[in-house]
């Protein structure tokens, strides 16, 4: 039988085994779209702390696994030895976190909305699965909702946590290498890749039904870790903007931007405080955001990931 394409899903992990088994056992249960597939797992871990569980799970599995251990720490490392491994003759790249598990059309509804506008790149929606029940002021707050856009719209931003790229991409001299080092252990790699790639001209579009669930551990639903996101993001944004829009001209507004936000968050605190968690917490992260810019603008990072 032959296929219509091939498509590589590449996954990087970090201690996360028994997110593993829960993504591999899904991917099993994804529609193939009519594509030929092959599962692309790179670990972290300096000690391989997967290898046997992919074994194990890969036996069973109806598509190709392929294993691969990246000694580098980091993120970005990981991602680029992923693209490594995968074969050289697939169409495209799909990529989906360790923490997560698609629904059995995810595939299908990435490759019908690239069919129906011929994008470069196709990304979908992440929806939260606590794994222990969620304070109530998280859920109310929505602080783990994330965008949505009309199917099919044009998009300017796109992440690795649910993806799919042409494979020729990643033969652009402009975007190579894919995910930049400097990244490893900050985060915001994939948001610098995927902004490379609408400046090279490439467009990228929604998926609205392409659904994916993240599952969330109770260490990430409390204040503490949802304001040091945001401060991580804010510092990552700023190499991110200085490196793409470079210029004095750009990087003076940044710095009046990130002043005022600081300032304009600060004042607001008592007033947040006053109108219950979901606000409060708000009104701390986007202090946090702002904070972190800053600390990048000085040429400071926060290594969230060491």
């Amino acid at each position: 039988m032959g296929f219509a394409m091939k498509i590589s899903i590449c996954i990087s992990t970090y201690r996360r085994p028994e997110g593993i088994r829960r993504l591999l056992t899904a991917l099993d249960s994804v529609e193939d779209a009519g594509a030929e597939i092959e599962v692309v797992v790179v670990d972290n871990d300096r000690e391989p702390g997967v290898r046997e569980l992919c074994a194990e799970v890969g036996s069973s599995l109806r598509w190709p696994l392929r294993y691969a251990v990246e000694n580098r720490r980091g993120i970005s490392h990981a991602r680029n030895r992923a693209l490594e491994v995968a074969s050289d003759d697939s169409d495209w790249i799909a990529i989906i976190d360790d923490d997560e598990v698609p629904h059995p059309r995810w595939l299908a509804e990435l490759l019908r909305v690239q069919a129906a506008t011929g994008a470069d790149v196709v990304t979908g929606p992440v929806v939260p699965h606590f794994e222990d029940a969620a304070p109530a002021w998280v859920e109310d707050g929505g602080f783990f909702d994330r965008q949505h856009h009309p199917d099919g719209a044009s998009i300017a931003h796109a992440f690795t946590h649910n993806v799919i790229l042409r494979a020729s991409l990643l033969r652009d001299s402009r975007l190579i290498p894919a995910f930049a080092e400097r990244y490893s252990l900050t985060g915001g790699g994939d948001d610098h890749f995927f902004q490379r790639v609408r400046k090279a001209g490439y467009s990228m579009h929604w998926a609205d039904e392409a659904l994916v669930t993240e599952w969330i551990p109770s260490e990430r639903t409390t204040e503490d870790w949802l304001v040091r996101r945001q401060f991580r993001i804010g510092n990552a944004s700023a190499f991110i903007r200085a490196e793409l829009e470079p210029g004095a001209g750009h990087r003076m507004r940044c710095w009046v931007r990130a002043g005022k936000e600081v300032v304009l968050a600060f004042f607001s605190l008592p007033l947040a405080k006053l109108r219950g968690m979901p606000a409060w917490v708000r009104a701390r992260q986007r202090a946090a955001f702002s904070l972190g810019m800053i600390w990048g603008l000085l040429g400071r990072s926060y290594e969230e990931y060491r």
